[in-house]
């Protein structure tokens, strides 16, 4: 009944994914992944992978502080979350 979230980021934090899933059980409507080690004033691409013509600017320390919120459908669902420096 809850969710899982993975980061995995390059060694200088320029780029990187968010793997999250929800589980069958989760009830929530919204989830927000917030990332971690970023460069806080750098701008970032961000993007799911399964909607690559959506992209986002954010800045590293909006991403860590306020995160991207996700709308989460019935059922079990995998995002993967694309960031890059932009």
């Amino acid at each position: 009944d809850r969710m899982l979230a993975m980061q995995y980021s390059s060694y200088n934090a320029d780029s990187g994914m968010a793997l999250v899933y929800k589980r069958a059980d989760v009830k929530d409507s919204e989830y927000t992944v917030k990332l971690n080690g970023l460069i806080s004033d750098a701008v970032y691409s961000v993007y799911d992978y399964d909607s690559p013509e959506t992209v986002f600017e954010m800045t590293g320390k909006e991403l860590m502080s306020n995160g991207i919120k996700l709308t989460l459908p019935e059922g079990e669902k995998a995002f993967i979350i694309m960031f890059s420096i932009k």
